[in-house]
């Protein structure tokens, strides 16, 4: 009949080591299968697998290398670069959308701001027509019997039997001409 409990001696010379290196592992390793009976330490058959087990200290695992999880870890790499490739190409992609879309707000910026510009512009120029009608212009060309303008720098014409002389009080001298009313703009601008 084997023994279920053994001392440290015994368990010593069963797997090959020292009692002082069992000893050390009875408070780490050992312990669930430790115990003192009559002032003497005891140890279950089961520990003599752990003993017999590499000695591996806590936070030093030593790596073992399968070629199944070799290739495993050679496959995932490979999936991931594949996947990290494929998002560059998007990221570059969507970047030149990006330069094309400022390149067409730009664009459209110009053009609004021309717009804007020409509209200012057609507004002054409407405001400033409504504000100060334009006044006739005067022809110091004479007209010829034929219909033709002559511009010879003579004086013009007396006025004919025919024609119908300006009545007393309204010549351009006689008449009191009203100030013209300035826009804002050119008041403060000095138009």
């Amino acid at each position: 009949m084997v023994k279920e409990w053994l001392t440290i001696s015994e368990a010593a010379a069963e797997t090959g080591i020292t009692p002082q290196a069992i000893y050390k592992r009875l408070k780490t390793t050992l312990n669930p299968y430790y115990k003192e009976q009559g002032g003497r330490k005891l140890l279950h058959r089961d520990a003599l697998e752990v003993l017999k087990a590499p000695n591996v200290k806590p936070g030093k695992v030593e790596p073992i290398y399968t070629t199944g999880l070799l290739n495993l870890t050679r496959q995932t790499i490979e999936t991931l670069q594949d996947q990290l490739t494929k998002k560059d190409n998007q990221i570059t992609a969507l970047l030149d959308e990006l330069t094309a879309k400022n390149e067409q707000i730009k664009a459209l910026n110009e053009g609004l701001t021309q717009a804007l510009t020409n509209a200012s512009q057609s507004n002054y120029l409407a405001s400033r027509a409504i504000i100060e009608p334009e006044e006739p212009q005067h022809q110091d060309a004479t007209e010829t019997p034929g219909g033709e303008n002559q511009s010879g720098g003579s004086a013009p014409e007396e006025p004919t039997a025919g024609d119908k002389p300006e009545a007393p009080g309204n010549t351009a001298n006689d008449v009191k001409q009203e100030p013209v009313k300035k826009t804002l703009w050119q008041r403060l601008f000095n138009k």
